[in-house]
């Protein structure tokens, strides 16, 4: 009686409530085929090498999706690393322009203290020469009855006759 029990207890534990949707399949066929125990076992293999080439078949797939994956993050990490590098000798480049830029200023800002000590320069010396020129007035550029004789002899020899040279 305890081994009927049993046998008992075990088909009615074959036809508890499934817990996933394979469970729920094996539960159907166990409950239509409980009387042919062969044709049971044939539907649950059936059942079995279905799962198997499904799972198979999703293996692959992922396998696939893992694969393409994988190669697109590879050429993702190359290009980064191109980047990477080019923005690296960019850096470079730029810390090299700024140096060559600060030397440059600096010689700029020497040429132009440079430039302005040398207009300051020339027109002190211009201011100097006008210091000792003499300025006469009433006295034409041009004077008449001086034929060829420039106008700064001509005055020489109006203010100082008595000199011979300019005779």
């Amino acid at each position: 009686m305890d081994g009927a029990r049993q046998s008992a207890s075990a088909v009615g534990a074959d036809l508890a409530e499934p817990k996933t949707h394979s469970d729920k399949e094996l539960f159907l066929l166990k409950r239509k085929n409980l009387r042919n125990p062969l044709v049971s076992l044939k539907a649950v293999n059936q059942s079995i090498m279905a799962h198997r080439e499904d799972t198979w078949a999703d293996g692959r797939r992922t396998q696939n999706a893992y694969r393409k994956l994988h190669g697109a993050v590879h050429c993702v990490a190359k290009t980064c690393t191109k980047f990477s590098d080019r923005l690296g000798e960019l850096s470079a480049r730029i810390v090299s322009l700024e140096t060559e830029s600060e030397a440059e200023k600096t010689t700029t800002d020497m040429l132009e203290t440079g430039v302005s000590d040398a207009h300051w320069k020339l027109e002190d010396f211009d201011n100097r020469l006008r210091k000792n020129n003499l300025r006469v007035l009433g006295i034409p550029e041009v004077v008449e009855g001086a034929e060829g004789e420039e106008t700064s002899k001509f005055i020489v020899r109006l203010s100082f006759p008595e000199l011979s040279v300019w005779n």
